[in-house]
């Protein structure tokens, strides 16, 4: 029997019959669970175990792979829910639009410590001083999981330090940082000339956990060896120890500007460490792009735009 391309009525009818199973299966599809989906939906799971088997057999296609204990995504389960995504998500902003309340309400926003106090805690004061109704919402998520939140419509805006290519997300490079090797003032380093790298090797480091693919993260050259004896996530732990005496570190020079101005904290001459990026990942909405403007001004008033000076 030969199939005859669908026509335009064809789509819509198909649409109308499938409108009121998509959120269903868009939880379904971010949970791959059943129950903990029926939760969420406040339905019970056999109800929501229907809706999904009508879609499918509405469709003719199968969207998850079934087990006893779980259910799995299949590849055209993958791609509908990604569709689901950005249409529910445009939908929403339109709602806001229509409503008048695009700059209103929560602004989720991820940042690492060093970007927060470096960039983001000024920007969100430039923000709020603009749009007051703007409800920030800071957090500071792991490495893998800021593309999926974003993806997932969870997260609104991220500041990383790593370029991030992805069709679905707008990335806008806000400006750059530059950092110093530095030393306490009570460090046998302190005072000392022109230096080797083999000059640091019997000194011991404070420096962050290394980033899920073992990179440092606050800018040392993975090709140069060292002893971090120390691995802080606090930003602020790893200057107090540093002005110890006792470990040195890589700390970004705005933010301990201040210590070196007093003494208490020595620049070592060393130039072996390149500005770092910040960089705004975001879904296309007003009160993202007005956080993406806030932080661009604030970085142009820092002098981030370029690293700044040493």
């Amino acid at each position: 029997m030969t199939q005859h391309a669908k026509t335009p009525d064809d789509t819509y009818a198909m649409l109308q019959q499938i409108w009121s199973w998509l959120p269903a299966f868009r939880m379904v599809g971010e949970t791959e669970q059943i129950r903990s989906a029926a939760r969420e939906l406040h339905v019970s799971a056999s109800a929501l175990s229907r809706s999904i088997s009508l879609l499918e057999d509405s469709l003719g296609i199968q969207l998850f792979t079934r087990t006893r204990r779980q259910l799995r995504l299949t590849e055209e389960g993958r791609t509908l829910l990604q569709s689901l995504r950005e249409a529910m998500g445009q939908i929403s902003e339109a709602v806001l639009e229509i409503e008048g309340r695009a700059l209103h309400g929560a602004l989720r926003v991820s940042a690492p410590s060093t970007v927060n106090r470096l960039l983001i805690v000024p920007t969100l004061a430039r923000l709020r001083a603009r749009h007051p109704e703007i409800q920030p919402r800071l957090s500071k998520l792991r490495d893998g999981e800021v593309i999926e939140r974003l993806r997932m419509n969870l997260l609104d805006i991220a500041f990383v330090t790593q370029s991030v290519q992805d069709e679905a997300i707008t990335q806008v490079r806000i400006g750059a940082y530059s950092s110093g090797v530095y030393v306490g003032a009570s460090h046998p380093l302190r005072g000392r000339g022109s230096l080797e790298l083999a000059d640091l090797r019997d000194h011991p480091f404070v420096a962050p956990p290394p980033s899920q693919h073992g990179r440092p993260r606050e800018g040392w050259p993975p090709e140069f060896e060292r002893n971090v004896a120390i691995e802080v996530t606090d930003l602020q732990t790893g200057i107090d120890l540093c002005l110890s005496g006792a470990y040195i570190a890589v700390l970004p020079d705005l933010l301990v500007a201040d210590q070196r101005r007093a003494g208490q904290l020595y620049r070592l001459d060393l130039e072996i460490l390149t500005p770092i990026n910040i960089f705004a990942l975001h879904r296309r909405s007003k009160r993202a792009e007005a956080a993406v403007a806030a932080a661009a001004a604030t970085a142009d008033e820092l002098g981030l735009r370029v690293a700044v000076a040493r």
